[in-house]
């Protein structure tokens, strides 16, 4: 891996974009990612009644009988 020069990885965490040149050819841009301002967070049973599983859903059809 080749490291960019001094600086270019701190400037682009910092919110600058970066362009790595080789020569005058630009053949690299470092820009930061947008993070989200606060993680998600995982409700545990936030769709609790809302989804309704029928007591016969991994039963086959009729039409599955050959395959048996």
């Amino acid at each position: 891996m080749i490291e960019p020069r001094s600086g270019s990885l701190a400037a682009a965490e910092s919110g600058e974009d970066v362009t790595i040149r080789r020569g005058a050819r630009p053949v690299v841009r470092l820009v930061p990612i947008d993070a989200p301002d606060k993680p998600r967070r995982t409700v545990v049973g936030a769709l609790a009644g809302q989804i309704v599983i029928a007591d016969d859903f991994d039963e086959l059809c009729p039409e599955w009988d050959e395959y048996r």
